[in-house]
């Protein structure tokens, strides 16, 4: 069972990468807020959520997570290097992957997860090509490819969603807790004006029938001010 600090992770989003008074700077003089974070943040970011430190060395990002990062519904590129690049192909068979789209300036982000098993597939069919970039007396330093956003939004799984610089899913339970509690209060003043209303109405017509069979000399019932008894109802 996946065990995720999504608290933890918020917050340093909200402390980190969410930097208001830094992309007012950057827009000020003229310079791109999108790509401003760099990818070690997003990949500290994956580190806090999962739990896992990174790992030294060439492979995945951490113990057992590769994280990538890009803006909303772009591509999530793979890089394999001349050396090492196979084995980091077949480990990506294995590790699990997050994918973070966020967007152009970052108020919106929306974390999924892909375990390397449904993505081996994927793998499976870049490995040939791999191998061929390696080959012959001038192979190329790098392979690239890259995993469509629509893929990761069809088949992975969403596991945290920020929206408006907000933590939208899933819901913090403080937050939950307060709405709650808040709905109890509202339900709560709703029934105390609803019980209010209907004292004050039977009030009213219990004046009304006094009016109607009361005996003339009792001019006085004639007199009542209803006005406050309605007030009454609808402030309380």
């Amino acid at each position: 069972m996946i065990e995720l600090h999504v608290q933890a992770a918020f917050e340093y989003y909200d402390q980190h990468i969410n930097r208001p008074e830094r992309f007012k700077l950057l827009k000020e003089h003229k310079f791109s807020i999108t790509a401003s974070i760099h990818s070690v943040d997003w990949e500290l970011f994956g580190s806090i959520l999962t739990g896992e430190s990174g790992k030294s060395g060439y492979g995945s990002d951490l113990g057992t997570y590769e994280i990538k990062s890009a803006v909303e519904r772009a591509s999530f590129e793979y890089q394999y290097h001349l050396h090492g690049g196979q084995t980091k192909l077949k480990e990506d068979m294995l590790v699990n992957h997050i994918f973070i789209s966020y967007s152009t300036h970052y108020e919106d982000v929306q974390v999924r997860l892909l375990e390397g098993a449904t993505l081996a597939p994927v793998f499976q069919k870049w490995e040939p090509h791999l191998i061929e970039n390696y080959s012959g007396t001038n192979p190329r330093q790098r392979f690239r490819k890259s995993i469509s956003y629509g893929f990761v939004a069809k088949f992975g799984t969403i596991i945290m969603t920020i929206e408006n610089y907000r933590l939208i899913f899933p819901p913090s339970p403080f937050i939950e807790a307060r709405s709650q509690a808040m709905q109890h209060t509202v339900t709560s003043t709703a029934l105390g004006h609803s019980a209010t209303t209907i004292r004050s109405q039977a009030r009213i017509r219990h004046h009304q029938n006094q009016r109607a069979h009361g005996s003339m000399r009792d001019s006085s019932i004639k007199n009542i001010h209803l006005r406050p008894l309605i007030e009454h109802s609808l402030w309380r």
